[in-house]
């Protein structure tokens, strides 16, 4: 079985990407979505607050982003030792993902910084999905009620996608003028293939 990353930067559609992946019986697993129900983990948020403090979750238990980002944005060494407490979690339910679907062909593992934690490396190939600028900008301000600039300052502190595409084995342009379909289905067929 191949474990095939699949990343993008914000507004770019990679969701909408391997939700088509999906529907082609590909199993898909959602690095950021697992870490969303990881951090509620007894266990996990103990770390977390030893690290960062009992703000980091509220009163009624639910993890505290806003306290968290603050914590972390302009302190490397703290959002490197937050990333120590949950990646390793992530990467062992993504093992466990990998031994229940083993009798697929591939799986597509979906991560917004596959090639900034070094993740990719750990796969046998990648997709990226890019979008243009604006394209970007205008779905994450209706997806999130985001203004311009918060969208772009999101945009300014990711891979610019010119490196990811230097990382990547397949590349998916995902502009609202693009046949993406065709493009999924191409990959689909090598990834069977191989």
């Amino acid at each position: 079985m191949l474990r095939i990353g699949i990343t993008g930067g914000i507004g770019s559609g990679k969701t909408t990407i391997s939700k088509a992946f999906a529907t082609l019986d590909v199993p898909v697993f959602n690095s950021d979505e697992c870490a969303k129900q990881l951090v509620l983990n007894p266990i996990i948020s103990a770390h977390i607050k030893t690290l960062l403090g009992n703000d980091s979750y509220t009163a009624n238990g639910t993890y505290n982003r806003a306290h968290v980002s603050n914590m972390v944005f302009n302190d490397k060494q703290k959002l490197e030792q937050l990333n120590q407490i949950i990646h390793p979690a992530v990467a062992q339910a993504f093992a466990d993902f990998c031994a229940k679907n083993k009798h697929h062909r591939y799986v597509l593992k979906e991560s917004a910084l596959l090639f900034e934690t070094k993740l990719y490396q750990h796969l046998n190939a990648t997709i990226v999905v890019i979008a243009d600028i604006e394209t970007r900008i205008a779905r994450v301000t209706q997806r999130d009620n985001s203004t311009v600039a918060q969208v772009q300052e999101r945009i300014n502190n990711q891979l610019p996608d010119a490196e990811k595409i230097k990382l990547a084995n397949y590349v998916i342009s995902n502009n609202n003028d693009s046949l993406v379909l065709e493009q999924i289905l191409k990959i689909h067929t090598q990834l069977m293939q191989d």
